[in-house]
Formats: C-alpha cells, structure tokens, sequence
C-alpha cells in the first residue's frame, strides 16, 4: 500500500490533489487547525491496519482475499444475528414481527412531527389512488378507508401506483399542507399483511430489500416479502436502525420549517423529493449538503467530487454506531459487530484492482447481497470520508447542525 496522504485521500475522493491542498488551506484558516490531513492519515493507516490483522490478512494481500475476507465478516454479523434472533424467516409474517420487535426494544421509538391521521385520510379521499382500489377490489377510497388500515393504504402507494402519478397527481397536495396539519406521536413500525405479497414482488426485486418508509407519516414498513438474498437479516436490521435516524432527522427539519407558514409547504415537498443543488456555488469555500447518494444514479455527477457533507452518510454512522453497540447488550453479537466501529470511511487500493475496496459495513452488506455477481460497492465509504474530513476540522455536532439548517439551500459556507 501507498503511503497514505493528501495523494491517497484524493486518489480515494476521485478528485485532483491540488484540489484537495486547497479545501485543506481554505479548512486550515477558517479553523486555525494545522496537520488535519496528517492526522486523519494516521488514524486511517491505524484502522487498516488493525482490521487486516483481525482478519489475518497483511497490506500485500490481494483485492479478492481482503474483500472475501470483508463478505464473510459481514456474513458473521448476519448468522450471529439471524442465531440471536431464532433465524426468522422474512417471508413470514412472524419473522418479521419478530425482527420489527428485536429492533423496537433495543433502540426504542422516539417521536417526531408527523402529518395527522385525518389529514392522510383526506389527502387519498382528494385523490383516491385507483390502481390501489383495484388491486384490492374495492370501489371508492371511502369503502378501503373504512376496512383497510390507514398506514398500509399509504405504504401501498409506494409499490403498487406508478411514479408519474404520485409526483404529478398525488404529491402536488402536499403544496396545501400547513404546520397545522402535523402533530407530535411515536415513530410506528408495521409489518405490512399478507395481502400485499403479490404487488410488492417487483418493488422488493429493485431495492434488494423489503423495507419502506414515510418521512411525513412517521413510519417504517416491512413489506410481507422476503428478497431471498445472503445477508438479508443484517441488511435488514441496519436499515431498521437506519430509517430510526433518518426519519426523526427529517422530522426535525420538518417541524423547524412550521416555524414559517407561508413557505412551509413548498419547502416540504422539495424536502420530501430530496432535491439537491444543481448549479456549482460561486463561492470558493462553499460546501453543499447534499442528501441522496447520487452515485447510484450517475457515478461521474460534479457534486460528488465537490467538498459536501451526505446527510445519508451522516444518519448511516449514527445508525451503525448503536447497531454495533448491541455487543454491549448481546455478547454473542460483540466480536461480528464490533470490527465495523468507525471503518465507515474507510477505504483502500490493493494489488489485483484499480477501485479501492471499501470497510464500510453497508457496502460490504450490500456487497454480501450481490455475492454471486461479483459486484462490490463503495459508495457509502466515498460520502463517509467527506463526512469525516468537515468533521476533522469541526466536530460531529457542527456537521449535523450544518447539514439540517442548510439542507434545502443546498450549500453552506463554514
């Protein structure tokens, strides 16, 4: 392995390091902080190190060994889980329930500022979701309302409406909600019925997992279908713990967006559609708050390479942070979950491959679920090391802060 310094953390970033000598200069003198990119060098160096050595492998190891190495630790923390649990079976309604509880009484539900049940029930009565209605074999929204679940109609919108629909029909009445349409209650987290199954097959079959949230309903859905993939029971528990982050943090922004009624409503909807900046800020220090992973829909987009804080990243590190504290709890989980403390943004180039090979837990599971077509991801660990950069000459609560004031501008100035 190269030494690891400005050269390594731009090789990582994909950027050019002259460009990356400036962010470290425009840091350095805003902060008065010296040597940041030495120190985030040795702390790297440090986590590599000591996680090659816990899977017995050394920094000459090839690509293929180390990531093998990395899919069986992941595959560990999935089987210790899985044991824990009684190996639940997802495609059961009982394994869920049974994944849904474990995740319930160890993390807990916080509240948040959620729309109220009467409202969602006017806002599917305004404009009833007809492919819903057929699917279950009712007439009018009114019939459904009256014998369904509230929730589950408005999860099944998600996977059984069509996109040009809800973004050009249902969502433009979110344009008339007003603060006094939300209220404070409890996080919920539902297992869908089984009556579901069959129109989820294809939404399960795109996401790789069985998972749905509503930021603005304050739940969390699993859908009555399992995707049958290595790695599921991890993959599933960490998204659980995810969309506990995630869905309070918005909550928050939410609910601090109340505090101006007359934009409110038009700053939900660019919330809720995760809009991101567009043009490049003019300013030479600027950071964007950029709140999707955009290299799954265009690897080579210039926000990517342009210094910005990930609030996914963020939520991920929070998340994973308590997943791997369950060792604490659960000794039979402590040596599978444990390895992955703080690897988030960590990364490295090993012989056999030009890509670096990422130690971020949710790489690796996702990695895990995609096994046989050889497929590796890295770019939860590429967000994570912006992250850790503006945290290096911050601090996390800088970082959270900056990134829930300045999402809907789009960038900030440290």
């Amino acid at each position: 392995m190269e030494s690891f310094g400005l050269e390594k953390i731009s090789r990582l970033l994909g950027i050019a390091p002259s460009f990356l000598a400036e962010i470290d200069s425009l840091l350095s003198e805003k902060t008065g902080k010296k040597g940041v990119f030495a120190l985030i060098s040795l702390e790297h160096k440090k986590k590599i190190e000591e996680a090659l050595n816990l899977l017995n492998l050394n920094p000459d190891s090839s690509f293929l060994s180390v990531k093998m190495a990395l899919l069986k630790k992941a595959e560990e923390g999935n089987d210790s889980l899985s044991l824990l649990l009684g190996y639940p079976n997802l495609n059961s309604s009982s394994g869920r329930v049974k994944v849904a509880d474990f995740v319930k009484e160890t993390r807990g539900l916080p509240s948040g500022f959620f729309l109220k049940e009467k409202k969602a029930r006017e806002l599917l009565i305004s404009n009833p979701p007809l492919k819903v209605l057929s699917f279950l074999g009712y007439k009018t929204i009114e019939e459904a309302l009256s014998k369904e679940d509230l929730f589950e109609l408005f999860a099944s919108l998600r996977f059984i409406e069509d996109s040009a629909w809800l973004n050009g029909v249902f969502f433009k009445k979110y344009l008339s909600l007003s603060p006094s349409d939300f209220e404070m209650r409890k996080i919920k987290i539902i297992c869908l019925s089984e009556k579901w199954k069959s129109s989820a097959t294809e939404f399960v079959g795109h996401k790789r997992h069985n998972l749905t949230h509503l930021k603005e309903l304050g739940v969390i859905f699993l859908l009555p279908l399992s995707a049958n993939l290595e790695g599921e029971i991890l993959r599933t528990v960490g998204l659980l713990f995810h969309y506990l982050e995630e869905v309070p943090f918005y909550s928050g922004i939410i609910k601090k967006l109340g505090e101006n009624e007359s934009g409110f409503s038009s700053d939900l909807a660019s919330l809720l559609r995760g809009d991101v900046l567009k043009n490049r800020p003019k300013e030479k220090n600027a950071w964007l708050v950029i709140q999707r992973y955009l290299e799954k829909d265009d690897p080579r987009d210039w926000r990517l390479f342009f210094p910005h804080l990930n609030t996914e990243s963020l939520l991920y590190s929070k998340a994973y942070l308590k997943l791997g504290a369950l060792g604490d709890s659960f000794p039979a989980l402590k040596k599978s979950l444990s390895f992955w403390n703080d690897l988030d943004w960590v990364a490295e180039f090993f012989a056999g491959e030009k890509s670096p090979l990422s130690f971020d837990l949710l790489d690796n599971s996702m990695s895990l679920v995609e096994k046989n077509g050889g497929k590796s991801f890295s770019y939860h660990e590429h967000e994570a090391l912006w992250n850790k950069i503006f945290v290096s000459f911050f601090d996390f609560s800088f970082l959270e802060k900056n990134a829930s004031a300045n999402i809907l501008r789009g960038f900030f100035l440290p």
